[in-house]
């Protein structure tokens, strides 16, 4: 299914659209809990596709979000990834365990000015600076196949 990072963050004046997000997620997680097949993908904003691309207002609202903006070769990516790891030998074959929920888009660390630092359920964002030079990654991205 495809979802919406509005689930897991919100969005003001979206409760409604929040809501219908996380039961997608919460309804992944129960099929799972069955033994069937599903994923419920968080996706933020798709920049080169769809309603955000060639649209400078929606545009300009991501800029300086704590959210990262997908492109369409990560976003097929992600599909491709989804299904895999809906398999039921992929927790072995890919070494992980598995889950319901793909959250994509947040970025790792968030910067210190981040709204979401705030929440006690994103804390775990935030990087402690440590000696020598520091990357940044995106959760949701993942390795060349």
């Amino acid at each position: 299914m495809l979802s919406s990072i509005s689930g897991v963050i919100g969005q003001k004046g979206q409760a409604n659209y929040a809501g219908g997000n996380a039961f997608q997620d919460a309804f992944a997680e129960y099929r799972r809990a069955l033994g069937l097949a599903a994923i419920s993908i968080d996706l933020g904003p798709i920049e080169d596709v769809g309603v955000i691309h060639g649209n400078e207002d929606l545009q300009n609202r991501f800029d300086g979000s704590p959210l990262l903006l997908i492109d369409e070769g990560l976003l097929r990516r992600i599909f491709d990834y989804s299904i895999i790891q809906q398999h039921p030998d992929a927790d072995r074959r890919l070494n992980l365990s598995s889950q319901g929920q793909m959250i994509t888009s947040l970025l790792v660390p968030q910067p210190e000015d981040s709204d979401l630092l705030g929440d006690v359920r994103f804390s775990g964002l935030r990087v402690l600076q440590r000696q020598g030079p520091s990357k940044s990654f995106a959760v949701g991205t993942l390795p060349e196949s």
